[in-house]
């Protein structure tokens, strides 16, 4: 530590920190989204934009559940306790057949996953064009929003 270097426990550990905290940014943006399309001024717009971030992030929601709710997936347990029978994996890193294993915080080169509670194995990508497209969905969600007043940003 005196002389400038971290251990290696750390050193492994950063990049599943960061693979993290972009996971729980990306998803705070689903979240604050889902909750704009229940209010009752939510217009198509909003409700269009909602669709489409399922369709882009899939697993958005899921992949978040397990990393925070990793005491449950270790008991092979979803909300209220109910049982999850893990689902086969086959990728690069991973080949396990129906009910053998289940996964945590598995960093797979720009990848990150873990078995979500429907049993199956499943992936955020943590990477610049998932960073934009999130970018992309806030924008035309602010630009579905009406404006009553000048169309100036600046002060007078």
């Amino acid at each position: 530590w005196r002389e400038g270097v971290w251990l290696v426990c750390y050193q492994h550990g950063v990049p599943f920190l960061s693979a993290m905290s972009f996971l729980y940014a990306v998803y705070s943006v689903a979240w604050a989204l889902a909750l704009l399309t229940k209010e009752p001024w939510a217009n198509n717009t909003i409700q269009t934009v909602a669709a489409e971030w399922e369709t882009a992030f899939p697993t958005i929601r899921k992949v978040r559940n397990t990393s925070q709710h990793q005491e449950e997936r270790i008991l092979r347990r979803g909300p209220g306790g109910k049982a999850i029978t893990t689902q086969a994996i086959d990728n690069p890193m991973i080949k396990a057949p129906e009910g053998s294993v289940t996964i945590l915080n598995s960093l797979n080169g720009n990848l990150f996953g873990c078995t979500m509670v429907d049993g199956h194995f499943g992936e955020v990508e943590v990477s610049g064009e998932t960073l934009l497209a999130t970018g992309s969905l806030v924008q035309r969600t602010i630009d579905g929003f009406g404006w009553d007043g000048p169309g100036r940003y600046a002060p007078s």
